[in-house]
């Protein structure tokens, strides 16, 4: 299957892939997102 069904759209409780016009019989599942990671704030210099 070479498209993804990233974009998705909902007429009347049916789900579209709005790409490629699949009927999907439920929605993909997602993958969780990755947070940044946060970089610890500078110091400021002591003088």
């Amino acid at each position: 299957m070479a498209c993804e069904h990233k974009r998705l759209k909902s007429v009347n409780c049916v789900i579209f892939c709005m790409d490629c016009g699949a009927k999907l019989d439920k929605a993909p599942e997602s993958e969780p997102e990755k947070k940044p990671v946060k970089k610890p704030a500078k110091k400021p210099k002591a003088d």
